[in-house]
């Protein structure tokens, strides 16, 4: 498929972070709905979607939550990280070069961690950088105030 330049990355859409259990306290309902609205655009303009998997080491084994129910998938894009940053997958930088990606949309959880971490690392890369804020979710909203500063010092455009 030809895309048209944009990568949407949705990061950490998992249940074990915002599913019906989940116990980090999370709008679940409108983050998905607002994701799902954004997934939904994404595919309409021709948007590379990424859908991006946390993974944790245990010591049973590695262990990745399924993504949330009810999220649109759009895409056969599944990476998985093991960190908090997606370009901790050595494999991201790569496939975006080979689909001629040079923006990156970024939505999904937690904004004080791995969506920050993604978005500063998109734009060191050189990438052109958007955090949708109405698409993230924020645990502690005192602590993304900060957060904010630092993106916008790096670059990254915030679409509020």
């Amino acid at each position: 498929m030809q895309y048209n330049g944009t990568a949407l990355f949705v990061i950490d859409m998992q249940e074990d972070y915002i599913g019906k259990d989940s116990k980090y306290g999370y709008d679940s309902e409108v983050l998905i709905n607002n994701t799902n609205k954004q997934i939904l655009n994404a595919k309409k303009n021709r948007e590379m979607i990424l859908y991006v998997k946390n993974k944790k080491s245990l010591r049973s084994g590695i262990y990745i939550s399924d993504l949330v129910e009810g999220l649109v998938i759009e895409s056969d894009f599944i990476i998985e990280k093991d960190r908090s940053s997606v370009f901790s997958n050595t494999e991201i930088s790569s496939l975006l070069k080979t689909y001629e990606i040079n923006n990156i949309k970024v939505v999904g959880i937690d904004g004080n961690c791995c969506v920050a971490s993604t978005a500063i690392d998109a734009a060191r890369l050189g990438y052109s950088v958007e955090v949708l804020i109405e698409n993230i979710g924020i645990r502690n909203i005192n602590r993304f105030h900060k957060t904010k500063d630092k993106l916008i010092k790096e670059n990254v455009k915030i679409i509020e």
